[in-house]
C-alpha cells in the first residue's frame, strides 16, 4: 500500500474526522467499527465491550481518552504503521464503573 494512498483517506472528508483528544486537541482520524479480527486481540472480558479502529497520521498511545459520536473512548491497542504514513489503534467505550472518575464501586 502506497503511503499517498493512505494520505488521501485520512484528507477526505467522507472517510476522516475531526476527533477531540483530551490531551492532545482535535486530529484527523478515520474511525470504523473493529472487526472480528480485531477483538481476537483484546481480552477475554474487554471483547464485548463496544470497539471502534482508528486510524491516524499523529502518534496515539495507548491510554488516550477522546470523544465521538457523544461516547468516550480509550485507546487500549496501537499498532505502529509509520513507515507506511499513519498509526492504527483500536479503542473501547470507556464511560461507566470503568471510567476512573465513575464515582462507582469504591475499593475499601
Amino acid at each position: 500500500m502506497k503511503r499517498e494512498f493512505i494520505s488521501q483517506f485520512l484528507s477526505d472528508p467522507f472517510f476522516a474526522t475531526k476527533v477531540n483528544f483530551e490531551s492532545l486537541g482535535s486530529i484527523t482520524c478515520i474511525i470504523q467499527p473493529a472487526s472480528n479480527d480485531d477483538l481476537q486481540i483484546l481480552p477475554e472480558g474487554e471483547r464485548f465491550n463496544p470497539t471502534v479502529r482508528v486510524i491516524s497520521k499523529t502518534e496515539l498511545t495507548n491510554g488516550l481518552l477522546f470523544h465521538h459520536h457523544g461516547m468516550r473512548y480509550k485507546i487500549i491497542s496501537n499498532s505502529i504503521w509509520s513507515d507506511y504514513g499513519y498509526y492504527d489503534c483500536l479503542a473501547t467505550r470507556y464511560d461507566g464503573s470503568q471510567a476512573h472518575d465513575s464515582g462507582g464501586f469504591n475499593v475499601t
